[in-house]
């Protein structure tokens, strides 16, 4: 199905002086037009989608009609071919025709400048009116001859045979492996981004195990180090006594003369036989008197006893 852009759609750029609001009438026929007079008048299209091909609908005038159109110009110097739009029999009631019309073979995309000429056959001499209609983009799969206008001023297609219909276009081959490879390139990062993720917190968590580990073997080894055993000491009911009340046996100053020594209190402590523990009685000091005119003392002992 071919595409059809209005004279008064949006993406076509006009320049100099055009008047959108004229409409035309013929019989039954009718539609809006957008015409000039200006000789520098013109509007550039760009073709929104990959035509095989173009058409330019328009009303021929009896004033004087001469047109020039440029496809995929060159900026620096353009080449325009002339289309002639004059229609010496025109009385203002005719419905459009074809102006212009170009087959590419291939689908594709391009650029063209329609633009108002000085003609000679114009009244006044040099006058040109540029009366557009339209432009029909033919696609992949229509067929340039199949194109008719319908009374209400748009374009149908007469159904193609299997063998007419064309393939698709290479433009649309390009876009679906582009985003076919776009999606496979998108997969494979997010992919790769999910493995990365998963194994960071694989690790964060192996990690954050080894140091529980690692404390609780630190708080075992503290504690078999800082671990003391009471170290206690049986003690028998005798050996109780005799530390409260003492040795059962006394010592008596009567006892013991001058002469004599004290007990050693190692003899009285020893323990017996038995294997009871040692007792160590408490110590009496005792007066041995006073001392002989033969003993013999330390120094300053010897001066005080004399």
């Amino acid at each position: 199905m071919p595409q059809i852009i209005d004279d008064r759609d949006p993406q076509l750029k006009y320049q100099g002086a055009w008047f959108h609001d004229s409409v035309y009438q013929a019989g039954s026929e009718s539609g809006t037009i957008s015409t000039t007079n200006d000789p520098n008048a013109n509007v550039t299209m760009n073709f929104p989608v990959a035509a095989k091909g173009i058409q330019i609908w328009g009303i021929k005038r009896s004033h004087g009609g001469k047109y020039g159109i440029c496809i995929d110009c060159e900026l620096t110097a353009p080449v325009f071919i002339d289309i002639d739009g004059f229609n010496s029999t025109d009385d203002g009631h005719n419905p459009p025709v074809i102006l212009y019309e170009k087959d590419f073979g291939t689908a594709g995309f391009h650029n063209l400048v329609l633009r108002n000429q000085a003609d000679d056959r114009g009244t006044p001499v040099g006058n040109s009116q540029l009366a557009l209609d339209q432009f029909v983009l033919v696609l992949a799969g229509d067929s340039t001859t199949a194109i008719s206008l319908t009374p209400s001023g748009s374009s149908t297609t007469i159904p193609n045979s299997p063998s007419q219909t064309g393939n698709a276009e290479p433009s649309s081959n390009g876009k679906v492996n582009a985003a076919l490879i776009g999606g496979i390139v998108g997969g494979v990062v997010a992919l790769l981004i999910l493995a990365i993720l998963a194994f960071w917190l694989w690790r964060r968590r192996r990690r954050r195990k080894m140091s529980q580990q690692m404390d609780l073997l630190a708080v075992d080894d503290h504690e078999q180090h800082n671990s003391v055993e009471p170290y206690m000491v049986s003690r028998t009911s005798n050996d109780l006594s005799s530390f409260v009340t003492g040795p059962s046996s006394t010592f008596s100053h009567s006892k013991l003369s001058s002469g004599s020594h004290p007990v050693p209190p190692s003899s009285l402590g020893a323990s017996s036989s038995s294997g009871k523990t040692r007792q160590t009685p408490r110590r009496h000091e005792v007066d041995a008197g006073p001392l002989s005119a033969n003993s013999t003392l330390p120094p300053q002992y010897g001066d005080w006893a004399r």
